[in-house]
């Protein structure tokens, strides 16, 4: 990882001493790095739900990360 680039996250729900929750990651998207650069982002959404299985809290991570030499995406 170069460098964590950006943080967003939403309360949706309080959560008190005691309660029990899950959390939840998706890859919501890879930013390929541009010509020249050595370097893409990669963004990830998480959740953390309750015992009630409601969404608490909904926030998503932006990294810039390095890239192998000569890495491609592959099918």
């Amino acid at each position: 990882m170069v460098a964590f680039v950006e943080q967003r996250a939403t309360f949706l729900k309080p959560v008190f001493v005691g309660d029990r929750v899950r959390p939840s990651f998706a890859v919501a998207g890879v930013g390929a790095a541009k010509e020249g650069r050595d370097w893409g982002h990669l963004e990830i959404l998480a959740t953390l739900c309750n015992e009630l299985g409601e969404i608490v809290l909904e926030c998503a991570h932006i990294y810039r990360l390095r890239r192998r030499p000569n890495a491609s995406i592959q099918d």
